[in-house]
């Protein structure tokens, strides 16, 4: 069967089939510790949809990045569904196969060649790099922005093609809605200037004056993306996003050829300069394929056309090696959109190479294509197995990566939800030798160490963390709590005046963090020193006027103190943030009554 003779929904179907097959098994997955707790199964505001909940997605960050139509859809499968992880994998492989589909209309559209969009558009659908982007219920954001891109360029093709204002309208739209699901693409306008110099289109007036829109899109979405990104910016220096950045394209390069030993974290161990002989070596390698792609890209506007996408489409993410205080030199997603550019020239190499006129060249290819790609089906089949849950990733990662600090503090983080205490000291305890300067991973070693019983040690390792946020001028929140565990176990231990001497400790040193206040607020509220906790809850609320258990205690303070109507106030705002208190709705349900 030669795909000559297939149409366009025949190859779309078998595409979409090959793609489901392959993805199967992550549907069978659950949700894993990174970053699905904080966007999904422990985020109040995709648990519900009110006026409340949409203002949030709307206007905050997730923490850093601003995607409200990815939450969005988190609401919707929630209300639909719940907290059912094959709902949310499945709403991914889809979005990731109508993308695939997506590609394949547009290049065939562009090349009239079926061989060719159907590699390329498989390629991208069934390569071990995308399996992270489509496995990862968290990656909403890569496959929700992605499909709505490639709908974006389809449309702007469309119109290209049949001059009709209303597809120039709807590619405009889609570009928004890229944008609201994640603004890595916000290149498209390039991308559709390098698509206009690749069909041979004059870039006059007319075809720049077309793109200002989607221009002043990038543009406003740019500047609320640096806004969230802020923090990140400031924690790299431009040497070191530079080494990075090339570390990282010709580590995508590699990995699309031999894509092996795939882990959902890259940490960046060694000092990122040119006087470590890796990063000298990275420049050199990168320096010389930037003069053979340009070589390339100058005698063939096809070649400028498919290296300019992969580079346009990387360019985003480069702002991305910071996280949590570790660096990082790559992350599978971030390549998801960028890929098509280089399957598109590998497409039509292998398309050439199976009509050259030497038959055994023909095929010697076509059994080496067909080879590597049931290579890559098995090996993203396998790498999806490795998201089924958290414990499964992580192992998988240290096995490549056994120095990764995060990855033994996420592990130990996990253990201890799980309640399996030995396991997550273990986990610790590697991650501390690792990196003993880092603050939460000593808190969460103390953390550890108290719930076995093991309170010396405990107490040790939350002084030594309380020291050394001492000496940082702005410890983040986390980095604060080793004064509320230790001011706790003084407190029980009948030290209570040292124990709230931490937490006021606590609140000079972190002054603008609701939860200094909360926790204090909770000091005087065992004490039943009632004034004094609606004091620190009601400036916790203040300072976050969001935090729904800072608004519950508060409300049990006041009612305490026979506040009813405000008691009531602040119980309804807790529930509006958060309606899955089912204590806090019993609490407001009597207190109605005895108001009435």
């Amino acid at each position: 069967m030669k795909l000559e003779n297939l149409t366009f929904w025949h190859l779309a179907g078998l595409l979409a089939v090959i793609t489901a097959v392959v993805f199967s098994p992550i549907v069978a997955n659950g949700f894993v510790h990174l970053d699905d707790a904080l966007l999904i199964y422990r985020n109040p505001a995709v648990q519900q949809i009110s006026f409340w909940s949409l203002k949030e997605i709307f206007t905050t960050y997730d923490p850093e990045l601003y995607v409200p139509l990815t939450l969005l859809t988190y609401q919707i499968e929630h209300a639909l569904f719940g907290l059912n992880p094959v709902v949310y994998h499945s709403t991914n492989l889809l979005l990731h196969i109508g993308s695939s589909i997506l590609l394949l209309w547009i290049f065939l559209t562009l090349t009239n060649n079926r061989f060719v969009a159907f590699l390329c558009s498989l390629l991208f659908a069934i390569h071990p790099l995308q399996t992270e982007a489509v496995a990862w219920a968290a990656a909403r954001k890569d496959v929700l922005s992605g499909f709505l891109f490639f709908a974006s360029i389809a449309a702007y093709v469309r119109y290209q093609k049949e001059e009709a204002r209303r597809w120039y309208r709807k590619s405009i739209g889609l570009f928004a809605l890229a944008l609201l699901a994640k603004v890595s693409v916000i290149m498209l306008p390039l991308v559709l200037i390098l698509l206009d110099v690749w069909q041979r289109r004059p870039l006059a007036r007319r075809a720049l004056i077309e793109k200002s829109p989607y221009f002043l899109l990038s543009l406003l979405f740019g500047v609320i993306a640096i806004m969230g990104k802020t923090r990140n910016l400031e924690s790299t220096d431009p040497l070191t996003t530079v080494l990075l950045a090339a570390k990282s394209t010709l580590f995508y390069l590699w990995k699309l050829l031999i894509p092996m030993h795939l882990g959902a974290i890259y940490p960046e161990f060694g000092p990122v300069t040119l006087h470590n002989p890796q990063f000298l070596g990275i420049a050199i390698g990168l320096g010389v394929l930037l003069i053979i792609g340009l070589i390339a890209a100058w005698k063939s506007r096809t070649a400028a056309f498919g290296l300019g996408f992969f580079l346009l489409m990387l360019i985003p993410n480069y702002t991305n090696f910071f996280k949590n205080a570790f660096l990082f030199f790559a992350s599978d997603r971030y390549v998801y959109l960028a890929l098509p550019g280089l399957f598109f020239l590998i497409a039509l190499a292998v398309d050439r190479l199976m009509n050259a006129q030497r038959r055994w060249i023909a095929t010697l290819t076509a059994s080496v294509t067909g080879i590597v790609l049931v290579f890559f089906a098995g090996l993203t089949a396998t790498q999806a197995r490795i998201w089924k849950d958290t414990v499964a990733l992580y192992e998988n990662t240290l096995a490549d990566y056994p120095e990764a600090t995060l990855v033994w503090n996420n592990l130990g983080d996990h253990y201890m939800q799980t309640g399996n205490f030995a396991k997550a000291e273990e986990a610790f305890e590697r991650a501390v030798a690792l990196d003993p300067a880092l603050i939460v991973i000593r808190v969460n070693l103390g953390n550890a160490y108290r719930e076995h019983g093991r309170i010396e040690e405990a107490m040790r390792n939350y002084q030594r963390a309380i020291d050394m946020a001492e000496q940082k001028e702005h410890p983040g929140p986390e980095e604060l709590s080793g004064y509320y565990f230790l001011g706790e176990i003084l407190d029980q231990m009948g030290r209570s005046a040292e124990g709230l001497a931490q937490f006021e400790r606590a609140i000079a040193k972190g002054p603008d963090y609701a939860e200094t206040y909360f926790n204090l607020g909770l000091q005087y509220q065992k004490k039943q020193d009632l004034p004094k906790a609606e004091e620190f809850f009601s400036k916790a609320v203040t300072v976050d006027p969001v935090y729904a258990r800072a608004h519950y205690h508060l409300a049990a303070t006041l009612a305490e103190q026979g506040k009813i109507d405000a008691a009531i106030e602040s119980l309804e705002r807790s529930l509006e943030i958060d309606p899955h208190q089912e204590k806090a709705r019993e609490h407001l349900e009597n207190l109605q009554k005895i108001r009435r």
